[in-house]
């Protein structure tokens, strides 16, 4: 999650998941999408434990795909989200939400407030 939290606000990702990383790996995510990156490796790792090591039944690994697919699609959505740019009239309500001129915008917009 450190890894998504940081590629959304536009930060630097490596610095934000190095701590929790082994070095050769933090070196094989350089120049990466690093969140899915991150869940490729874990899908590797699962897939091998199944694969090889037996570690897990069929129904175990279908299910942990589908674990690691819904964070891809909300990795996803949420880049959809953060990429979209708001239409120019948006700027007016968003500063008219806040601060002394929001009474004035709520009353002339919504009606008296009084009864």
């Amino acid at each position: 999650m450190n890894a998504v939290r940081a590629h959304l606000r536009r930060q630097e990702v490596l610095p934000a998941v190095a701590p929790f990383l082994p070095d050769d790996v933090v070196t094989a995510l350089c120049g990466r999408h690093v969140p899915l990156a991150l869940l490729e490796r874990m899908a590797e790792r699962c897939r091998r434990a199944h694969a090889e090591e037996g570690l897990f039944g069929a129904f175990g690994f279908v299910s942990l795909s589908d674990t690691l697919t819904t964070p891809t699609h909300l990795i996803g959505g949420c880049e959809r989200v953060k990429n979209t740019p708001l239409p120019r009239q948006y700027d007016y309500t968003r500063g008219c939400s806040s601060g002394p001129t929001s009474a004035c915008c709520r009353s002339s917009w919504f009606g008296s407030s009084t009864g």
